[in-house]
């Protein structure tokens, strides 16, 4: 079941999505600024445009991996700002100011000793002042975003969905991400008791649409960036695994809380731990 196509990409839509990248670099619609969060490290942030902005016009958020190729990730993103009509805000979470995953995609919401920190010093919360910030500053009035993550930037998005009640995110796709917050005791990371997501605060979020999207082909269980703890490897051996048993087990949770439950799971044909074709598949199905 989890090898079997359940998501089918048409060639057309990719080649008018992504199409050849060469004269991107000169492109007036793409843009850098320093941005200073109120309890976070400063950090540089890479922005795509459609050809006019609106007050109504999307913005999507498009968070890197840990190889923290921010600039790249915009520049893959930026044909999509065009078509789609959307604003791509990408931000370089630098291995200097965000140095290991606790800082990054575990959200710095623990201090090295474990102790849960407030959630106003959490990562996560740069994106809410960035998105009051890319509004100010490009036009847009829409009062939420959307979400993509892929790797440690799946991991991103689904924690902040989770753990961030408050986020203004209307619209998440995960994709590819190691390991997951389960819905069960497991420690943190893993599991979303010991994480501080209680009944109420999963059922909001699996109220709020979430596709994981993972490769068919991300099956390698020896993966060099794969998170192979007993806890992570607890989730499955592999990426593909893993997502389809969150998927699963949050589902069940879902019903047994009674909750509404709008998160979907896709496979990507012919795709591994692959950045583009991910991000290619994921723009077809954002804002």
């Amino acid at each position: 079941m989890m090898k079997s196509t359940t998501f089918q990409i048409v060639v057309g839509v990719m080649a008018t999505i992504f199409p050849a990248l060469s004269a991107l670099a000169a492109d007036e619609r793409l843009s850098d600024f320093e941005f200073t969060p109120t309890s976070r490290p400063p950090l540089k942030v890479y922005m795509a445009l459609p050809a006019k902005v609106a007050a109504d016009t999307p913005i999507v958020f498009a968070l890197h991996g840990m190889t923290r190729s921010a600039r790249a990730v915009r520049d893959a993103w930026a044909p999509a700002a065009l078509v789609r009509n959307v604003i791509v805000v990408t931000p370089h979470f630098d291995a200097k100011a965000y140095p290991k995953s606790e800082q990054y995609n575990l959200g710095n919401t623990r201090d090295a000793a474990g102790k849960p920190l407030p959630a106003k010093e959490w990562t996560y919360t740069v994106i809410e002042e960035l998105f009051d910030a890319v509004k100010t500053r490009t036009g847009s009035a829409v009062g939420e975003y959307s979400l993509y993550g892929h790797s440690a930037g799946a991991q991103f998005a689904h924690r902040l969905l989770l753990m961030l009640p408050a986020a203004r995110v209307k619209r998440v796709i995960s994709a590819n991400a190691g390991y997951y917050v389960m819905p069960d005791d497991s420690p943190a990371p893993f599991g979303m008791a010991a994480s501080g997501v209680g009944a109420a605060q999963a059922c909001r979020a699996y109220g709020v649409p979430m596709t994981l999207l993972i490769g068919n082909d991300d099956d390698d269980p020896k993966h060099h960036q794969l998170n192979n703890t007993a806890n992570a490897k607890a989730q499955g051996p592999h990426r593909l695994a893993r997502g389809w048993q969150f998927f699963l087990a949050t589902k069940q949770d879902a019903a047994a809380k009674k909750c509404v439950y709008r998160w979907t799971v896709e496979t990507v044909p012919g795709a591994g731990h692959d950045f583009d074709k991910m991000a290619v598949a994921a723009a077809a199905r954002l804002p």
